[in-house]
Protein backbone atom coordinates (compact mmCIF):
# COMPACT_ATOMS: atom_id res chain seq x y z
CA UNK A 1 0.00 0.00 0.00
CA UNK A 2 2.83 2.55 1.04
CA UNK A 3 5.17 1.11 -1.88
CA UNK A 4 5.89 4.47 -3.74
CA UNK A 5 4.04 7.37 -3.23
CA UNK A 6 4.52 11.16 -4.84
CA UNK A 7 2.31 13.63 -5.44
CA UNK A 8 -1.40 13.89 -4.51
CA UNK A 9 -2.30 11.34 -1.45
CA UNK A 10 -5.30 12.63 -0.67
CA UNK A 11 -7.29 15.34 -2.51
CA UNK A 12 -9.92 17.06 -1.62
CA UNK A 13 -12.12 20.54 -2.34
CA UNK A 14 -10.83 22.11 0.62
CA UNK A 15 -8.76 25.23 0.14
CA UNK A 16 -5.97 23.78 2.40
CA UNK A 17 -3.37 21.45 1.11
CA UNK A 18 -0.33 19.74 3.68
CA UNK A 19 2.50 19.41 1.99
CA UNK A 20 4.88 16.65 3.68
CA UNK A 21 8.53 16.98 2.98
CA UNK A 22 10.29 14.01 3.74
CA UNK A 23 14.39 14.46 5.08
CA UNK A 24 17.51 13.01 3.81
CA UNK A 25 18.21 9.36 2.56
CA UNK A 26 14.06 9.04 2.92
CA UNK A 27 11.35 9.19 0.82
CA UNK A 28 7.59 9.55 1.94
CA UNK A 29 6.88 6.06 3.35
CA UNK A 30 10.02 6.07 5.16
CA UNK A 31 10.08 9.16 6.88
CA UNK A 32 6.36 9.47 7.98
CA UNK A 33 5.15 5.59 8.44
CA UNK A 34 5.35 4.07 11.81
CA UNK A 35 7.05 0.03 11.15
CA UNK A 36 6.10 -1.18 14.13
CA UNK A 37 2.38 0.07 14.56
CA UNK A 38 1.72 0.23 11.06
CA UNK A 39 0.90 3.92 10.78
CA UNK A 40 0.90 6.38 8.11
CA UNK A 41 1.16 10.00 9.56
CA UNK A 42 -1.17 10.87 6.25
CA UNK A 43 -3.52 8.44 7.34
CA UNK A 44 -3.87 10.03 10.72
CA UNK A 45 -4.60 13.28 9.82
CA UNK A 46 -7.08 12.26 7.04
CA UNK A 47 -9.35 10.31 9.33
CA UNK A 48 -9.17 13.12 12.09
CA UNK A 49 -11.89 15.50 11.57
CA UNK A 50 -10.18 18.43 13.96
CA UNK A 51 -8.53 19.06 10.44
CA UNK A 52 -11.58 20.13 8.08
CA UNK A 53 -10.25 17.85 5.54
CA UNK A 54 -7.44 19.29 3.61
CA UNK A 55 -5.66 17.71 0.61
CA UNK A 56 -2.54 15.90 1.10
CA UNK A 57 0.66 16.60 -1.11
CA UNK A 58 3.60 14.21 -0.40
CA UNK A 59 6.55 15.85 -1.82
CA UNK A 60 9.32 14.27 -2.62
CA UNK A 61 13.56 14.73 -3.85
CA UNK A 62 16.39 12.69 -4.58
CA UNK A 63 18.35 12.49 -1.62
CA UNK A 64 21.01 9.07 -1.60
CA UNK A 65 24.62 8.80 -0.80
CA UNK A 66 25.64 8.72 -4.40
CA UNK A 67 23.32 12.00 -5.08
CA UNK A 68 26.51 13.73 -6.58
CA UNK A 69 26.40 17.31 -6.27
CA UNK A 70 22.63 17.52 -6.07
CA UNK A 71 22.41 20.14 -3.62
CA UNK A 72 19.89 22.10 -0.98
CA UNK A 73 19.04 24.31 -4.50
CA UNK A 74 18.39 21.46 -6.56
CA UNK A 75 15.91 19.49 -4.43
CA UNK A 76 14.01 22.85 -3.68
CA UNK A 77 13.41 23.23 -7.17
CA UNK A 78 12.22 19.51 -7.60
CA UNK A 79 9.87 20.24 -5.07
CA UNK A 80 8.64 23.07 -6.05
CA UNK A 81 8.30 21.99 -9.48
CA UNK A 82 6.08 19.23 -8.79
CA UNK A 83 3.72 22.16 -6.55
CA UNK A 84 3.24 23.52 -9.76
CA UNK A 85 2.48 20.86 -12.02
CA UNK A 86 -0.97 20.48 -12.63
CA UNK A 87 -2.07 16.46 -11.40
CA UNK A 88 -3.24 14.02 -14.52
CA UNK A 89 -5.73 13.25 -12.34
CA UNK A 90 -7.33 15.97 -10.55
CA UNK A 91 -6.27 18.65 -13.39
CA UNK A 92 -5.08 20.85 -9.89
CA UNK A 93 -1.64 22.39 -8.59
CA UNK A 94 -1.19 22.90 -5.38
CA UNK A 95 0.22 26.08 -5.74
CA UNK A 96 -3.30 26.53 -6.65
CA UNK A 97 -4.24 26.43 -3.43
CA UNK A 98 -5.27 29.50 -0.72
CA UNK A 99 -3.67 28.03 2.14
CA UNK A 100 -0.70 25.49 1.80
CA UNK A 101 1.19 23.97 4.95
CA UNK A 102 4.65 22.58 4.93
CA UNK A 103 5.45 19.36 7.02
CA UNK A 104 8.81 19.56 7.08
CA UNK A 105 10.90 16.78 8.63
CA UNK A 106 15.06 17.83 9.12
CA UNK A 107 16.03 18.73 5.88
CA UNK A 108 12.53 18.91 4.57
CA UNK A 109 12.08 21.88 6.96
CA UNK A 110 15.17 23.29 5.28
CA UNK A 111 13.99 22.86 1.90
CA UNK A 112 10.60 24.27 2.41
CA UNK A 113 12.66 27.38 3.70
CA UNK A 114 14.17 28.09 0.67
CA UNK A 115 11.69 27.25 -1.76
CA UNK A 116 9.53 29.85 0.30
CA UNK A 117 12.53 32.78 0.47
CA UNK A 118 12.95 31.73 -2.97
CA UNK A 119 9.54 32.16 -4.39
CA UNK A 120 8.35 34.58 -2.49
CA UNK A 121 6.29 36.06 -5.54
CA UNK A 122 4.49 32.94 -5.75
CA UNK A 123 3.01 32.98 -2.09
CA UNK A 124 2.34 36.63 -1.37
CA UNK A 125 -1.53 35.78 -1.68
CA UNK A 126 -1.54 32.71 0.16
CA UNK A 127 -2.08 31.57 3.81
CA UNK A 128 1.34 29.76 4.62
CA UNK A 129 1.93 27.62 7.73
CA UNK A 130 5.20 25.60 8.91
CA UNK A 131 5.70 22.78 10.95
CA UNK A 132 9.17 21.69 11.48
CA UNK A 133 9.85 18.87 12.87
CA UNK A 134 13.80 18.06 13.78
CA UNK A 135 14.99 20.80 11.54
CA UNK A 136 18.57 21.97 12.10
CA UNK A 137 18.24 25.50 10.94
CA UNK A 138 22.60 26.01 11.93
CA UNK A 139 23.00 22.27 10.35
CA UNK A 140 23.30 18.57 12.30
CA UNK A 141 26.36 17.13 13.92
CA UNK A 142 24.94 13.82 11.85
CA UNK A 143 25.75 15.45 9.08
CA UNK A 144 29.04 16.38 9.60
CA UNK A 145 29.57 12.51 10.55
CA UNK A 146 28.18 11.38 7.36
CA UNK A 147 30.36 13.54 5.36
CA UNK A 148 33.47 12.20 6.69
CA UNK A 149 31.66 8.88 5.70
CA UNK A 150 31.00 9.86 2.42
CA UNK A 151 33.29 11.76 1.77
CA UNK A 152 34.70 9.78 -1.34
CA UNK A 153 31.60 10.05 -3.15
CA UNK A 154 31.12 14.06 -3.08
CA UNK A 155 27.67 14.45 -1.33
CA UNK A 156 27.08 18.09 -2.36
CA UNK A 157 23.77 17.95 0.21
CA UNK A 158 25.56 16.53 3.00
CA UNK A 159 28.15 18.98 2.84
CA UNK A 160 25.64 21.60 2.92
CA UNK A 161 23.74 19.70 6.04
CA UNK A 162 26.99 20.07 8.32
CA UNK A 163 26.93 22.38 11.60
CA UNK A 164 27.60 25.87 10.99
CA UNK A 165 27.96 25.52 7.23
CA UNK A 166 27.64 28.76 4.69
CA UNK A 167 24.30 27.69 2.66
CA UNK A 168 22.51 27.30 6.07
CA UNK A 169 23.93 30.13 7.55
CA UNK A 170 22.84 32.44 4.50
CA UNK A 171 19.85 30.61 4.13
CA UNK A 172 18.83 31.28 8.11
CA UNK A 173 19.65 34.85 7.73
CA UNK A 174 17.70 34.97 4.41
CA UNK A 175 14.71 33.61 5.80
CA UNK A 176 14.68 35.62 9.55
CA UNK A 177 14.62 38.74 7.14
CA UNK A 178 11.73 37.17 5.18
CA UNK A 179 9.88 36.87 8.59
CA UNK A 180 10.44 39.92 10.32
CA UNK A 181 9.15 41.92 6.44
CA UNK A 182 5.83 40.49 7.05
CA UNK A 183 5.63 40.19 3.23
CA UNK A 184 4.39 36.56 3.61
CA UNK A 185 1.65 35.40 5.90
CA UNK A 186 3.92 32.87 7.48
CA UNK A 187 2.54 30.78 10.91
CA UNK A 188 4.67 28.04 12.16
CA UNK A 189 6.06 26.14 15.47
CA UNK A 190 9.33 23.74 15.47
CA UNK A 191 9.70 20.89 17.52
CA UNK A 192 12.59 18.71 18.33
CA UNK A 193 13.32 15.24 19.25
CA UNK A 194 13.84 14.15 23.32
CA UNK A 195 16.80 11.59 22.82
CA UNK A 196 19.68 10.78 20.52
CA UNK A 197 18.98 7.79 17.99
CA UNK A 198 21.87 5.89 20.11
CA UNK A 199 23.38 5.49 23.63
CA UNK A 200 26.63 7.59 23.90
CA UNK A 201 25.94 9.84 20.94
CA UNK A 202 24.61 13.57 20.71
CA UNK A 203 20.82 14.30 19.46
CA UNK A 204 20.87 14.71 15.94
CA UNK A 205 19.04 18.47 16.03
CA UNK A 206 19.21 20.00 19.53
CA UNK A 207 17.11 22.61 20.80
CA UNK A 208 19.42 25.89 19.51
CA UNK A 209 19.79 24.39 16.06
CA UNK A 210 15.40 23.68 15.95
CA UNK A 211 14.20 26.65 17.60
CA UNK A 212 15.02 29.76 15.41
CA UNK A 213 12.12 31.61 13.99
CA UNK A 214 9.08 31.24 15.41
CA UNK A 215 7.99 30.60 19.65
CA UNK A 216 8.96 27.98 21.94
CA UNK A 217 10.20 24.76 20.27
CA UNK A 218 8.93 21.98 21.37
CA UNK A 219 10.37 19.60 22.73
CA UNK A 220 8.49 16.09 21.60
CA UNK A 221 8.69 13.18 24.72
CA UNK A 222 10.23 9.75 23.91
CA UNK A 223 11.56 10.46 20.10
CA UNK A 224 14.50 10.23 18.20
CA UNK A 225 15.46 12.06 15.15
CA UNK A 226 13.18 9.37 13.25
CA UNK A 227 10.34 8.56 15.47
CA UNK A 228 9.30 12.26 16.04
CA UNK A 229 7.50 12.10 12.33
CA UNK A 230 6.01 8.76 13.12
CA UNK A 231 3.36 9.38 15.69
CA UNK A 232 0.92 5.47 15.97
CA UNK A 233 -2.02 7.46 16.97
CA UNK A 234 -4.20 10.54 17.26
CA UNK A 235 -2.75 11.48 21.10
CA UNK A 236 0.85 11.00 20.24
CA UNK A 237 2.70 14.73 20.98
CA UNK A 238 3.91 15.11 16.92
CA UNK A 239 0.84 14.56 15.80
CA UNK A 240 -0.96 16.71 18.53
CA UNK A 241 1.05 19.71 18.01
CA UNK A 242 -0.32 19.93 14.27
CA UNK A 243 -4.01 19.72 15.34
CA UNK A 244 -3.39 22.63 17.96
CA UNK A 245 -1.55 24.72 15.08
CA UNK A 246 -4.85 24.14 13.29
CA UNK A 247 -7.05 24.91 15.81
CA UNK A 248 -5.00 28.43 16.84
CA UNK A 249 -5.40 29.25 13.27
CA UNK A 250 -8.86 28.21 12.32
CA UNK A 251 -9.66 31.20 10.49
CA UNK A 252 -6.94 30.23 8.19
CA UNK A 253 -6.83 26.98 7.13
CA UNK A 254 -9.86 25.35 8.10
CA UNK A 255 -13.15 26.10 6.07
CA UNK A 256 -16.40 27.28 8.10
CA UNK A 257 -18.40 24.15 6.44
CA UNK A 258 -15.64 21.75 7.15
CA UNK A 259 -15.73 22.59 10.85
CA UNK A 260 -17.42 20.36 13.39
CA UNK A 261 -20.76 21.45 14.63
CA UNK A 262 -19.26 21.87 18.83
CA UNK A 263 -15.63 22.68 17.70
CA UNK A 264 -13.01 22.67 20.65
CA UNK A 265 -11.88 26.32 21.97
CA UNK A 266 -8.54 26.53 21.53
CA UNK A 267 -6.29 28.85 23.96
CA UNK A 268 -5.59 31.21 21.01
CA UNK A 269 -9.61 31.81 21.25
CA UNK A 270 -9.96 32.22 24.88
CA UNK A 271 -7.24 34.75 25.27
CA UNK A 272 -6.03 37.76 23.23
CA UNK A 273 -2.21 36.88 22.81
CA UNK A 274 -0.24 33.20 21.87
CA UNK A 275 0.10 31.34 25.00
CA UNK A 276 3.50 30.65 24.01
CA UNK A 277 4.47 33.68 22.94
CA UNK A 278 4.01 34.76 26.22
CA UNK A 279 5.12 32.29 28.39
CA UNK A 280 8.17 31.50 26.28
CA UNK A 281 11.16 28.87 27.46
CA UNK A 282 13.39 30.04 24.99
CA UNK A 283 14.21 33.41 23.90
CA UNK A 284 13.75 35.43 20.29
CA UNK A 285 13.58 39.06 19.48
CA UNK A 286 9.79 38.35 19.09
CA UNK A 287 9.49 37.84 23.03
CA UNK A 288 10.91 41.13 24.07
CA UNK A 289 7.70 42.83 24.68
CA UNK A 290 7.19 39.58 27.63
CA UNK A 291 10.38 39.98 29.10
CA UNK A 292 10.94 41.24 32.56
CA UNK A 293 14.35 43.30 32.74
CA UNK A 294 16.01 43.04 35.70
CA UNK A 295 19.28 44.49 37.10
CA UNK A 296 21.28 40.98 36.16
CA UNK A 297 19.94 41.13 33.12
CA UNK A 298 22.04 44.86 32.24
CA UNK A 299 25.29 43.69 33.89
CA UNK A 300 25.11 40.40 31.92
CA UNK A 301 24.66 42.43 28.63
CA UNK A 302 27.70 44.84 29.97
CA UNK A 303 29.65 41.68 30.92
CA UNK A 304 29.79 39.86 27.39
CA UNK A 305 30.48 43.23 25.63
CA UNK A 306 34.40 43.37 27.28
CA UNK A 307 34.97 40.24 29.40
CA UNK A 308 33.65 35.94 29.14
CA UNK A 309 31.61 35.52 32.07
CA UNK A 310 30.21 32.34 34.36
CA UNK A 311 26.91 32.92 35.43
CA UNK A 312 25.92 30.22 37.75
CA UNK A 313 22.56 29.60 39.96
CA UNK A 314 19.91 27.82 41.01
CA UNK A 315 18.18 26.26 38.64
CA UNK A 316 14.74 27.75 37.15
CA UNK A 317 15.76 31.26 37.85
CA UNK A 318 16.03 32.07 34.06
CA UNK A 319 19.94 31.76 33.32
CA UNK A 320 19.70 30.29 30.11
CA UNK A 321 16.86 32.82 28.81
CA UNK A 322 19.06 35.75 30.60
CA UNK A 323 22.25 34.72 28.24
CA UNK A 324 20.10 33.50 25.37
CA UNK A 325 19.03 37.07 25.35
CA UNK A 326 22.00 38.95 26.27
CA UNK A 327 23.70 37.18 23.26
CA UNK A 328 20.63 38.01 20.66
CA UNK A 329 20.99 41.38 21.24
CA UNK A 330 25.46 41.05 21.23
CA UNK A 331 24.32 40.58 17.24
CA UNK A 332 27.39 38.06 17.14
CA UNK A 333 27.71 34.50 15.73
CA UNK A 334 27.54 32.16 18.18
CA UNK A 335 27.77 28.72 19.33
CA UNK A 336 25.53 26.63 21.93
CA UNK A 337 27.75 23.28 23.36
CA UNK A 338 25.57 21.73 26.56
CA UNK A 339 27.06 19.30 28.74
CA UNK A 340 24.03 18.10 30.57
CA UNK A 341 24.48 14.79 29.05
CA UNK A 342 28.03 14.32 31.50
CA UNK A 343 26.95 14.11 34.56
CA UNK A 344 28.92 11.57 36.62
CA UNK A 345 31.91 12.28 34.02
CA UNK A 346 35.53 13.61 34.50
CA UNK A 347 36.78 16.86 33.70
CA UNK A 348 38.54 15.54 30.66
CA UNK A 349 35.47 13.89 29.53
CA UNK A 350 33.86 17.17 29.02
CA UNK A 351 36.51 18.78 27.20
CA UNK A 352 36.40 15.73 24.59
CA UNK A 353 32.66 16.68 24.36
CA UNK A 354 33.17 19.78 23.70
CA UNK A 355 35.84 20.00 21.54
CA UNK A 356 33.23 17.45 19.64
CA UNK A 357 30.50 20.02 19.83
CA UNK A 358 33.01 22.43 17.62
CA UNK A 359 34.08 19.96 15.29
CA UNK A 360 32.04 16.41 14.87
CA UNK A 361 34.56 15.84 12.23
CA UNK A 362 37.26 16.11 14.31
CA UNK A 363 39.45 13.10 14.61
CA UNK A 364 40.55 12.19 18.24
CA UNK A 365 44.23 10.34 17.86
CA UNK A 366 44.93 11.08 21.55
CA UNK A 367 43.00 11.07 24.63
CA UNK A 368 44.73 13.43 27.04
CA UNK A 369 43.55 16.95 28.13
CA UNK A 370 46.27 18.52 26.89
CA UNK A 371 45.72 17.13 23.16
CA UNK A 372 42.00 18.74 23.97
CA UNK A 373 42.79 22.16 24.70
CA UNK A 374 44.99 22.41 22.08
CA UNK A 375 42.28 21.15 19.43
CA UNK A 376 39.83 23.30 20.95
CA UNK A 377 41.82 26.54 20.71
CA UNK A 378 43.06 26.02 17.00
CA UNK A 379 39.43 25.30 15.78
CA UNK A 380 38.48 28.85 18.04
CA UNK A 381 41.33 30.77 16.43
CA UNK A 382 40.41 29.41 12.80
CA UNK A 383 37.26 30.65 13.41
CA UNK A 384 37.99 34.08 14.89
CA UNK A 385 40.50 35.01 11.78
CA UNK A 386 37.29 35.85 9.73
CA UNK A 387 34.38 36.58 12.64
CA UNK A 388 33.55 36.81 15.73
CA UNK A 389 32.36 34.59 18.43
CA UNK A 390 30.45 33.37 21.29
CA UNK A 391 31.03 30.26 22.54
CA UNK A 392 28.55 29.56 25.20
CA UNK A 393 28.83 26.18 27.19
CA UNK A 394 25.65 25.80 29.35
CA UNK A 395 24.79 22.84 31.83
CA UNK A 396 28.40 21.84 33.02
CA UNK A 397 27.92 19.47 35.83
CA UNK A 398 30.16 20.62 38.31
CA UNK A 399 29.34 18.81 41.45
CA UNK A 400 31.72 20.43 44.68
CA UNK A 401 34.59 23.00 44.68
CA UNK A 402 36.96 20.48 43.81
CA UNK A 403 35.92 19.90 40.31
CA UNK A 404 35.45 23.36 40.14
CA UNK A 405 39.13 24.27 40.84
CA UNK A 406 40.01 21.39 38.30
CA UNK A 407 36.84 22.63 35.25
CA UNK A 408 38.87 26.27 36.16
CA UNK A 409 42.13 25.25 35.54
CA UNK A 410 41.67 23.93 32.17
CA UNK A 411 39.62 27.27 31.44
CA UNK A 412 42.43 29.01 32.33
CA UNK A 413 44.35 27.45 29.74
CA UNK A 414 42.48 28.07 27.12
CA UNK A 415 41.55 32.12 27.87
CA UNK A 416 45.71 32.66 28.41
CA UNK A 417 46.11 30.94 24.69
CA UNK A 418 43.52 32.51 23.26
CA UNK A 419 44.00 35.70 24.92
CA UNK A 420 45.22 37.90 21.94
CA UNK A 421 41.63 37.30 20.09
CA UNK A 422 39.76 40.26 21.08
CA UNK A 423 36.65 39.07 18.89
CA UNK A 424 35.99 35.59 21.16
CA UNK A 425 33.75 35.87 24.24
CA UNK A 426 33.14 33.05 26.32
CA UNK A 427 29.95 32.17 28.51
CA UNK A 428 30.03 29.67 30.75
CA UNK A 429 26.79 28.61 33.10
CA UNK A 430 25.94 26.02 36.06
CA UNK A 431 23.66 25.21 39.18
CA UNK A 432 27.02 25.29 40.86
CA UNK A 433 28.20 28.43 42.77
CA UNK A 434 31.34 28.61 43.68
CA UNK A 435 31.87 30.07 47.17
CA UNK A 436 34.91 32.35 46.40
CA UNK A 437 37.29 32.75 43.69
CA UNK A 438 40.14 33.27 45.59
CA UNK A 439 42.83 30.81 45.06
CA UNK A 440 41.39 29.64 42.14
CA UNK A 441 43.10 30.01 38.30
CA UNK A 442 39.90 32.47 37.63
CA UNK A 443 41.52 35.03 40.42
CA UNK A 444 44.59 35.30 37.98
CA UNK A 445 41.90 37.12 35.15
CA UNK A 446 39.57 38.86 36.92
CA UNK A 447 40.40 41.83 34.73
CA UNK A 448 39.32 39.81 31.43
CA UNK A 449 36.60 36.87 33.64
CA UNK A 450 33.71 37.92 35.23
CA UNK A 451 31.51 35.16 37.89
CA UNK A 452 28.00 36.46 37.98
CA UNK A 453 25.76 34.83 40.80
CA UNK A 454 22.02 34.52 39.62
CA UNK A 455 19.25 33.88 42.29
CA UNK A 456 15.66 33.64 43.10
CA UNK A 457 13.80 36.24 41.99
CA UNK A 458 12.22 38.43 44.76
CA UNK A 459 8.61 39.40 45.49
CA UNK A 460 8.76 42.54 43.10
CA UNK A 461 9.99 41.08 40.35
CA UNK A 462 8.01 37.70 40.29
CA UNK A 463 4.56 40.30 41.22
CA UNK A 464 5.76 41.73 37.95
CA UNK A 465 6.35 39.08 35.75
CA UNK A 466 2.67 38.07 37.10
CA UNK A 467 1.15 41.18 36.14
CA UNK A 468 3.00 41.11 32.48
CA UNK A 469 1.36 37.21 31.92
CA UNK A 470 -2.12 38.49 33.29
CA UNK A 471 -2.23 41.81 31.21
CA UNK A 472 -1.24 40.03 27.67
CA UNK A 473 -3.35 36.53 28.74
CA UNK A 474 -6.62 38.42 29.99
CA UNK A 475 -6.55 36.20 33.29
CA UNK A 476 -6.71 37.08 36.84
CA UNK A 477 -5.68 34.48 40.12
CA UNK A 478 -6.31 36.29 42.87
CA UNK A 479 -5.63 36.02 46.64
CA UNK A 480 -1.97 34.12 46.29
CA UNK A 481 1.44 35.48 47.69
CA UNK A 482 3.94 35.36 44.91
CA UNK A 483 6.25 33.96 47.13
CA UNK A 484 4.40 31.58 48.71
CA UNK A 485 3.37 30.03 45.24
CA UNK A 486 6.40 30.18 42.76
CA UNK A 487 9.53 30.52 45.49
CA UNK A 488 11.28 33.16 43.53
CA UNK A 489 11.41 31.04 40.13
CA UNK A 490 9.78 32.36 36.78
CA UNK A 491 9.68 28.87 35.25
CA UNK A 492 7.36 27.90 38.12
CA UNK A 493 5.36 30.65 37.78
CA UNK A 494 4.84 30.20 33.76
CA UNK A 495 4.54 26.30 34.83
CA UNK A 496 1.19 27.57 37.03
CA UNK A 497 -0.31 29.48 34.12
CA UNK A 498 0.28 27.09 31.54
CA UNK A 499 -1.59 24.60 34.18
CA UNK A 500 -4.45 27.10 34.80
CA UNK A 501 -4.92 27.99 31.12
CA UNK A 502 -4.83 24.16 30.09
CA UNK A 503 -7.42 23.64 32.97
CA UNK A 504 -9.67 26.34 31.26
CA UNK A 505 -9.56 24.87 27.75
CA UNK A 506 -10.63 21.44 29.17
CA UNK A 507 -13.44 22.95 30.82
CA UNK A 508 -14.19 25.05 27.71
Amino acid sequence: MYTDLKGWYHYSDSDTVIVFVHGLFSNSVKCWKNDEKQVFWPDLIKDDLRFGEPSIFMAEFHTSISSGDYKVTDCSSEVFRAMCLKDEKFGHSVIEKTNIIFVGHSTGGIIARHILESHQDDFKDKNIGIALYASPSFGSSLASYLSVITGFMNNGLIKELRWGSDVLDDLDGRFRDLLDSNKLKIRGYEAYENKPPFFGMPKVVNKQSAGRYFSAPKNVPDTDHSSIVKPCSKTDTSHELLVLFFQNNASWFISEQKESENPRISLSQLYDNKVEDVLFEFYTPSNEKYYLEREIDKEIIQTITNNHLWLCGPTGVGKTVALQRAIWKSNSKFRYISLGSCVNESVDYMFNEILLELNPEFEVKEQSLSFYIKSIVDIIKRHCEHDSLILHIEEIPIQNQTMFDEFSKVIYSVLVKTRDISNLKLILSSIFEPADLAGTEFEKITERFKVIKSSSWSDVNISCLVAIIEDNLNVTHEGFFAKECFEGSPRKTKIFYRNSLAQNEMRA
